[in-house]
């Protein structure tokens, strides 16, 4: 009975080892299309993306525009996305990065709710600091997380979680 037990133990730990292979080589391909895509949006080929490239991949490639969809990243979402990944500032994110980065907002829903509300606090901070004025139109500065329903699917409130993050 010892035996046969641990056979079955066995054989499960080598079906999850095999799933998470699998996970891993599906997740491998992903990011490896969003690279090549990444890469025909580039019109510059200097291995980082503007704005305007992520804007018109948006409206030229379905394939992005639904992977981001998939996201609940609009185009309208996609400067304050790119402003969270832009740190330095310099206009451009490098691609590879840009993937990675989306993988993460992908994977961490909770996460990502709070990088969205951090970016807004800092820019309301930035507003405040510049007597009102942002490098961003007033339209721009939505949350889209607005009319999101904040109720987990185990019906719990997500926003007293957030509030603990905070």
């Amino acid at each position: 009975v010892e035996k046969a037990q641990q056979a079955h133990e066995n054989d499960q730990a080598l079906v999850v080892k095999q799933r998470a292979k699998q996970k891993q080589q599906e997740h491998d391909k992903a990011q490896a299309e969003l690279v090549r895509m990444c890469r025909a949006m580039d019109g510059d080929n200097s291995g980082c993306l503007t704005l305007e490239e992520l804007l018109d991949g948006y409206d030229n490639d379905q394939y992005f525009a639904n992977s981001l969809k998939a996201m609940v990243i609009d185009k309208e979402d996609l400067q304050m996305v790119f402003n969270i990944l832009d740190k330095d500032g310099s206009g451009d994110i490098d691609y590879s990065e840009f993937v990675d980065q989306l993988h993460k907002l992908k994977t961490q829903d909770q996460h990502t709710l709070l990088i969205f509300i951090l970016h807004h606090i800092k820019e309301i901070e930035t507003l405040t600091k510049n007597g009102g004025k942002s490098r961003r139109a007033p339209q721009e500065l939505r949350c889209p997380f607005a009319d999101a329903d904040l109720q987990s699917s185990t019906g719990s409130d997500d926003m007293g979680e957030l509030a603990k993050l905070l």
